[in-house]
């Protein structure tokens, strides 16, 4: 997802005149950011007492536990700064940033699909009756099923995503 956003964007500042470098610089910065801000929001708002009482699990990424918020309150936080320093119309690069940002968490919402994760409350077989078989079976979590929580993002991205031509 996050690729498919950074060619985007690429693509649409590239056509108003900036350099591949700048966005790069960018992408990997807000990258790097997003993830570091993705954790911390997690840790702090998930159970902090937990990681607090065992402080090397903080680091434990790959145990889950990331947060989009702190994502993009960081990733947006490092943009700032980044286009201040090179002089560059945070508000433009935002606009034609921020869509494809929407297009990467879509994509990342199929994969909490996938993972069984990002689900909601208990919900009775029938709510599934218009939906496929195979998305009914793996909304089928821990003996219930759920509701996909994950897919009322993926409504409102689908809604809000508008394909610009700078």
């Amino acid at each position: 997802g996050a690729y498919i956003a950074y060619e985007i964007s690429a693509y649409n500042i590239k056509k108003v005149g900036y350099k591949e470098e700048d966005i790069e610089a960018l992408f990997f910065g807000a990258l790097i950011s997003g993830l570091l801000g993705a954790r911390i929001w997690y840790v702090l708002f998930y159970d902090l007492g937990a990681y607090l009482k065992e402080p090397l699990s903080i680091f434990a990424m790959w145990n889950g536990g990331l947060a989009i918020q702190g994502g993009l309150i960081a990733g947006v936080a490092y943009g700032y700064f980044f286009t201040k320093k090179r002089n560059i119309n945070f508000w433009q690069w935002a606009g034609l940033i921020i869509p494809n940002i929407l297009i990467a968490q879509a994509i990342g919402r199929w994969g909490n699909f996938m993972n069984q994760e990002a689900y909601g409350q208990i919900v009775q077989e029938s709510y599934y009756r218009f939906f496929p078989e195979w998305f009914k079976s793996m909304m089928y979590i821990q003996g219930q099923y759920r509701q996909p929580t994950f897919f009322f993002d993926l409504k409102i991205i689908i809604r809000t995503v508008v394909i610009q031509d700078p």
